[in-house]
């Protein structure tokens, strides 16, 4: 057995239907087009529906009050049609409906874009760098554009100096798709869609965006080679309990003391980075590797020892 952190993260799913209300439109330059453009193209919907999910979660203190007036909206429309009491922001679930929500739809789009023979990336456009970086007009038309934009699609009105420094979230590509070419021509026309997703004769363009954008390919929470965790605060007794287990010859621990891994590398993401899981699953294996070989010497030791 081995320690670790597998239920970290982990969430009832939520079913998550996604329609696309508006036209999306991206088109190519003529040429000859990849492998992995001529499958985007060809399910250009289906996989702009798997995309666009948060990849991270926001603390409790800081969770927008925009999402709980639509909950408590949407609830109460229900409520009121069949009669039943009102709720209220104390009365919902704070903290419960807030990660379940956030937990769940990342999953559920993870695992529909692996379904359909994807994989997923979480990719961040650096928004404030790109507007600094075009002359003073310019900069000022496409930030107005883009704080009332990102305010729709986040159903939350924005002043106009207010333009947040990323933009994060899920994108999901053909798995024919290598890291170069989901930078390079997948995730540029997803930001151009998703952003100003209708054609129209005032319609911004988007500057180029290599040197704004990064994607690394998304994992799940159930491949990190893991199955328990122990938590606790100071003075709590987890230290006697972790040194009595490590005694235990097929339990194996992923640090000889506390491991922050959790709470330093994957801090407030919905979903951990594919490079994330690979360094624990590494350090895991050496882990198991090295208890092995102190088993080994253990053992030779209490043979020696009777014999």
């Amino acid at each position: 057995m081995r320690l670790g952190c597998r239920a970290f993260g982990q969430s009832p799913l939520l079913l998550v239907v996604g329609i696309i209300t508006t036209e999306v439109a991206i088109a190519w330059k003529d040429g000859n087009r990849s492998e992995c453009v001529q499958a985007y193209v060809l399910g250009l919907k289906q996989w702009f529906g798997l995309s666009k999910s948060p990849q991270r979660f926001t603390p409790p203190e800081h969770r927008p009050d925009w999402f709980w007036d639509a909950v408590v909206t949407n609830q109460n429309r229900e409520r009121r049609a069949h009669s039943k009491p009102l709720l209220s922001h104390e009365s919902i679930g704070y903290t419960d409906t807030w990660l379940d929500y956030s937990f769940g739809a990342a999953q559920t789009q993870l695992i529909g874009c692996w379904i359909h023979g994807g994989r997923y990336w979480s990719s961040s456009l650096r928004l404030q760098d790109l507007v600094l970086s075009l002359p003073t007009l310019n900069a000022s038309k496409l930030s107005r554009r883009l704080i009332r934009r990102i305010g729709k699609l986040i159903g939350v009105h924005l002043e106009n100096d207010s333009l947040m420094p990323e933009l994060e979230t899920g994108i999901c590509a053909p798995s024919s798709c290598s890291r170069s070419e989901v930078l390079q021509d997948i995730i540029p026309r997803f930001f151009d869609a998703f952003i100003f997703p209708r054609k129209s004769p005032g319609r911004p363009q988007l500057p180029p965006l290599q040197g704004f954008v990064v994607a690394d390919e998304v994992s799940d929470w159930s491949n990190f080679d893991l199955e328990f965790a122990i938590m606790g605060i100071d003075n709590c007794g987890s230290t006697s309990l972790h040194r009595g287990l490590a005694q235990h010859p097929e339990i194996v621990f992923s640090e000889s003391s506390e491991d922050m891994f959790f709470g330093t590398e994957t801090v407030h993401r919905l979903l951990p980075l594919k490079s994330q899981v690979a360094k624990f699953n590494r350090r895991m294996a050496h882990a198991v590797a090295a208890k092995a070989e102190a088993t080994v010497g253990t053992n030779q030791q209490l043979a020696s020892f009777h014999g």
